[in-house]
């Protein structure tokens, strides 16, 4: 099963990329994160017009944990792709800025093995974390109070 945002089915239908398996086996881009559960790699497809940068974390090893998690909150059984396609969407049609979930997909429906994937269309701008890393020591007291305060309150 892949579930895909608005037109973007025929656009990687165009890459060569339609079954679940030709999207979690996608061995092009670059692995940027990994552990036990999980990988992200980031990838761009030239279709000829221009460069699209995305991001896929590859969900495997799922723990039982996590679906309890995701039944406890959607009352049904899913994978950790879903469970974050779901909250992405969720969060853009209330009006909270986040990412751009493109497709997810479901390899396995077997409780015991449930691999899944979720792809994200790459943001323009820069990320929050790197400004902090490269610039805190060069923000007002204020900037840095207010980056604070923003931050704890979308934490809470």
């Amino acid at each position: 099963m892949i579930n895909f945002s608005s037109n973007w089915q025929g656009y990687f239908e165009k890459c060569g990329l339609k079954t679940e398996a030709d999207f979690y086996n996608y061995a092009d881009g670059d692995i940027i994160n990994s552990n036990q559960k999980r990988n992200v790699t980031k990838f761009v497809i030239e279709d000829g017009t221009e460069n699209k940068t995305f991001y896929m974390k590859r969900f495997f090893n799922q723990h039982f944990k996590d679906i309890v998690f995701a039944f406890k909150n959607y009352r049904r059984i899913m994978t950790l792709g879903e469970l974050e396609w779901e909250n992405a969407n969720f969060l853009l049609q209330n009006g909270t800025e986040t990412y751009r979930p493109v497709c997810v997909g479901v390899i396995s429906r077997n409780i015991g093995n449930m691999c899944s994937f979720v792809i994200t269309e790459e943001l323009a701008g820069d990320c929050l974390a790197d400004i902090v890393a490269e610039k805190w020591q060069d923000f007002a007291v204020n900037t840095q109070t207010n980056i604070l305060d923003a931050t704890a309150s979308l934490a809470a």
